[in-house]
């Protein structure tokens, strides 16, 4: 699991107080790793849309600390169609050249001028997304083309792409290919139970073509909280990964983060709101690697550093021996008391004496090579 969080105007209630309730550039240096800014929410009968009004800021800010940021548009149904939420969500945040893909927030359980939030809602949002998605990411290689479609057979495919020239089908090209395939599609976040509450949900096979972004909260997390808790760490029962999932992308825990522990001032921001605790399932290369990022080098072992050992004579004097033999006429060179004679490896048993000999080199006397015996009662290896 790697840390990360979400955050909003809905946490700072003034676009003056983004600065004094968070500073990413302090998160990124106390082990955050991911961000994700609410760009905007659906509108009352009045507004189509609303941006939010502290997104630029906390953008710009976790841009400079180098963080990755993704943005998410919080759906209400009303007056305004699922399709028009989300043209006006990406008209907002495409400049921003995010660094993960955007978010549909799924989660608003009132109804706006008698409408609700269902599967048609959710499947009409996130298909129009993609598809500008799509078409950007084409644009951006110098593609030419007429239409992207986005189909989905009887909600029962995880879905593909047609995409066409003039109207012909170019999706199998090599090159068309190689951008679908890098392509990523958007998240959806949901609360388990909001989800499981949504009318056959746990049909909606084609939600699983979206990496899902749950909220499942522990109670047990009060306000403050940072890094990961061991509670979040060892779960065994949460999250609850709604179906039609089979296992969760990123994960929100609590809303009971410290903002002042990365960065903030509440005494000068007067509103100890807690700040939105999430994970990601797996480590960093993982995250990385889903997102297209680069992905952090593997640090090479540490090699040993070299060392070479030494017998260090601790009597009163040793004889250096021209062989391994324990005999008068092997003798050569008398080794003084602290003298440190090189091992070269090399070893010897002498069977009718019951002696080991090894094999020493005498740097201080021209790398001279020759024997002493192997007695831990007169000498020392020593590594230096």
């Amino acid at each position: 699991m790697i840390p990360g969080y979400d955050i909003s105007f809905y946490q700072t209630y003034s676009t003056d107080y983004g600065k004094w309730y968070f500073d990413a550039k302090v998160a990124i240096e106390k082990g955050m790793k991911f961000a994700f800014h609410r760009a905007s929410i659906g509108g009352s009968s009045r507004m189509e849309i609303v941006k939010d009004y502290a997104v630029d800021w906390f953008a710009q800010n976790s841009k400079e600390a180098g963080i990755p940021r993704g943005f998410y548009h919080f759906a209400k149904p009303g007056q305004t169609s699922p399709q028009k939420q989300a043209e006006m969500f990406w008209r907002i945040t495409k400049d921003y050249e995010a660094e993960l893909p955007p978010v549909l927030d799924f989660e608003f359980a009132l109804p706006v001028n008698g409408q609700w939030l269902g599967l048609s809602w959710c499947l009409a949002y996130m298909t129009t997304l993609e598809k500008l998605m799509m078409e950007q990411e084409l644009d951006d290689e110098g593609i030419v083309f007429d239409t992207v479609d986005f189909e989905l057979s009887n909600y029962k495919s995880n879905g593909e792409w047609t995409i066409k020239v003039s109207g012909r089908e170019i999706q199998n090209q090599p090159d068309i290919k190689e951008i679908i395939d890098r392509h990523i599609p958007p998240i959806l976040y949901t609360g388990s139970s909001f989800w499981a509450g949504v009318r056959d949900s746990e049909n909606a096979t084609w939600a699983k073509r979206f990496p899902l972004w749950v909220a499942n909260y522990f109670s047990s997390l009060t306000f403050p909280q940072y890094n990961i808790p061991d509670k979040v760490i060892n779960s065994t029962t949460l999250p609850a990964v709604p179906k039609p999932w089979n296992d969760y992308t990123f994960w929100q825990y609590c809303a009971a983060g410290d903002a002042e522990f990365y960065g903030g001032d509440y005494a000068k921001h007067t509103d100890k709101a807690g700040l939105d605790m999430n994970v990601f399932n797996g480590d960093e290369n993982k995250f990385r690697e889903l997102f297209r990022l680069d992905v952090i080098p593997e640090e090479p072992p540490e090699e040993p550093p070299d060392t070479d050992e030494y017998a260090r004579i601790d009597c009163q004097f040793y004889w250096f021996r021209s062989a391994p033999i324990y005999a008068d006429d092997s003798k050569e060179i008398v080794l003084p008391m602290g003298y440190e004679a090189k091992l070269t490896g090399n070893e010897v048993k002498e069977w009718d004496t019951g002696i080991t000999w090894i094999e020493v080199m005498l740097d201080r006397c021209g790398d001279y090579v020759g024997w002493i015996s192997k007695n831990n009662k007169y000498i020392s290896i020593i590594s230096r």
